[in-house]
């Protein structure tokens, strides 16, 4: 990580893979969604009952949702 982060340094220019990559394949928590979508936690719920947003993973009462799914909401949300 350290050598990532001195490589990431010395680059003027960094690309959204450079930044965000790793977030690709990560899961986000409900409530790290919520905030990514910027949306209160009773919002996200509805989006879950209403089957527009399927949480990827399931852990006894927690929901992971994938960064793909989140960012599809996101858009959909900013075209209305």
């Amino acid at each position: 990580m350290l050598m990532l982060n001195q490589t990431l340094n010395n680059q003027k220019d960094y690309s959204y893979n450079d930044v965000f990559g790793q977030l690709k394949t990560e899961l986000f928590s409900a409530h790290e969604a919520a905030n990514y979508l910027e949306i209160s936690m009773p919002t996200l719920c509805e989006l879950v009952q209403s089957k527009q947003l399927l949480p990827k993973e399931v852990v006894g009462r927690n929901q992971f949702f994938t960064t793909d799914d989140l960012r599809v909401v996101k858009r959909l949300k900013a075209i209305k």
